[in-house]
């Protein structure tokens, strides 16, 4: 599977890579594949204090949390993870680019800030996604489901905090059933939300939410900050001295870049 984000400053396409390999070994065991790993962190990170700490965050992402062979296996697998949460709490702090930039760099940073989403290969085993990402993809594929699905679960963690959120912000009670919408793949699923599932999006309604999910990401990390009484930026770029982004109160060293969970 290719993807549609380029590297972002916190992870590399080898650790990105390596960790899509993991977590769709996950994903067979209840866990979530990559696409869903960022829906699921992007929740967290922006969403209401107290952020939930790996040990209860872990288990949802990876399922069986028994499953290291060994504590070398544990840190490794957790550092992945912990690298892929730092680039999404880099990814929401960044400035979005103007829309009137037509730059290069303008259009690199658009894309470092897009969510991590699949796109299927193509008949000769790999998309063609310089030319065009979506050549050859059916008009129906699913684009951004995953990610959808991996954000609820991250607000399922923490529901009462987002309830008071939506309840107090009409305009993101509306972005959060876009969401919701985005993330329903089959009719029984429609039926439960009670929609049509013939009003379901079709691929370019799909990448048009995807499109907006920086905007509102960043809309409720700035939130979350103001609320917190943080400013934005606040922690090491490199994670290790400082603040453990987690949000625990511990540093990272002791904290998530450590294979015992907390």
């Amino acid at each position: 599977m290719t993807h549609t984000q380029s590297p972002g400053q916190q992870i590399g396409e080898q650790d990105l890579d390596e960790l899509e390999s993991l977590a769709d070994g996950w994903a067979g065991r209840g866990g979530m594949p990559l696409e869903a790993l960022d829906g699921f962190f992007s929740a967290l990170v922006v969403g209401p204090d107290p952020a939930p700490a790996p040990a209860e965050f872990l288990p949802v992402a990876v399922g069986d949390e028994e499953q290291w062979s060994d504590a070398e296996e544990a840190g490794r697998a957790i550092g992945l993870l912990m690298k892929l949460w730092n680039h999404v709490a880099w990814r929401v702090a960044q400035a979005l680019p103007d829309d009137a930039d037509e730059s290069a760099q303008a259009e690199e940073l658009g894309m470092a800030l897009m969510p991590i989403v699949g796109l299927p290969a193509g008949e000769d085993g790999a998309a063609d996604v310089q030319d065009d990402p979506f050549a050859g993809v059916p008009a129906d594929f699913p684009l951004g489901a995953l990610w959808a699905s991996g954000f609820m679960q991250g607000v399922a963690l923490r529901e009462e905090g987002w309830e008071q959120w939506m309840q107090a912000d009409e305009d993101l009670l509306a972005d959060m059933r876009d969401v919701a919408l985005l993330g329903m793949v089959d009719p029984q699923q429609a039926a439960e939300m009670g929609v049509d599932w013939e009003d379901r999006y079709d691929l370019e309604e799909r990448w048009q939410l995807m499109a907006s999910v920086p905007a509102l990401l960043q809309d409720l990390y700035l939130s979350r900050i103001e609320e917190a009484g943080e400013s934005p930026g606040d922690g090491p770029a490199d994670g290790h001295a400082g603040p453990c982004l987690c949000r625990s109160g511990r540093t990272w060293k002791p904290c998530c870049d450590s294979p015992t969970l907390h």
